[in-house]
């Protein structure tokens, strides 16, 4: 919808929230298969809390 509305801004925010999200899942960054579950758990929280912030 940005997009198509050419909302440069609102396109980048979604952008960087996809990207936290991503991180968070472990889709994107250090391979999440080789970290330790508590590692896994941290890093996902650690997204969520950022996603959190922006909502502030």
């Amino acid at each position: 919808m940005a997009k198509k509305a050419g909302d440069d801004d609102a396109v980048a925010a979604a952008r960087h929230r996809v990207g936290l999200a991503k991180h968070g899942l472990g889709e994107r960054g250090p391979r999440w298969w080789d970290d330790e579950p508590a590692a896994r758990v941290a890093r996902a929280r650690e997204a969520l809390e950022e996603l959190d912030a922006l909502d502030d």
